[in-house]
């Protein structure tokens, strides 16, 4: 704690410096990683058509589809009879 009471102006300097210095490399480290985003978004995307397309290929899979809620249908609903029974 001797380092910061009592405060002389050369100490306010000194951490003035190293806190821009800090917010300086954090800067630099958002910027990077902004850059950086889309063009790992791309790949991701590339990999998970070409997964599909393989999968599609090999299996016959399809993907699932996103559905409708008004016309999903509960399949627990689907066994009964319209009458309720």
């Amino acid at each position: 704690m001797t380092l910061c009471y009592p405060s002389t102006p050369a100490k306010k300097a000194s951490t003035l410096a190293l806190f821009v210095t800090g917010a300086g490399l954090f800067y630099i480290g958002l910027h990077y990683s902004h850059v950086n985003v889309a063009p790992l978004q791309a790949k991701t995307k590339a990999r998970n058509d070409y997964v599909k397309e393989r999968l599609k290929q090999k299996y016959g899979y399809v993907p699932p589809r996103v559905y409708d809620r008004s016309t999903w249908k509960d399949p627990r609903e689907m066994g009964r009879q319209k009458d309720g029974v």
